[in-house]
């Protein structure tokens, strides 16, 4: 069942993590489809790529640099528009079954 007139927020974030966030962000679009999402990471400063990729995948991305993790979720808080607010580390790949 899908429901498109909430919007949820997925608030993801992230220090380094060049080697998943790509994965992440685009399993949350393909299994999102049917509603209506907003995916904003947060940067804790990372020195690889994880910025970038996450500019690529046109999503919102905030800095919130050398902080602590319950900071960088509450800028994201902060920064969102969502009813519903999912929290999920840079790494969590959700599946076809996350809105079940």
């Amino acid at each position: 069942m899908t429901d498109d007139s909430v919007l949820i927020s997925f608030i993801m974030p992230a220090l380094n993590e060049e080697e998943c966030i790509g994965t992440s962000i685009r399993a949350i679009k393909s299994y999102s489809q049917g509603y209506k999402c907003e995916i904003i990471v947060v940067d804790n400063g990372s020195t690889d790529r994880t910025a970038e990729i996450v500019r690529s995948e046109h999503v919102t991305l905030l800095q919130a640099r050398n902080t602590t993790i319950a900071y960088a979720r509450n800028k994201g808080v902060e920064e969102s528009n969502g009813r519903i607010l999912i929290f999920l580390d840079a790494d969590v790949i959700v599946t076809a079954s996350w809105g079940d």
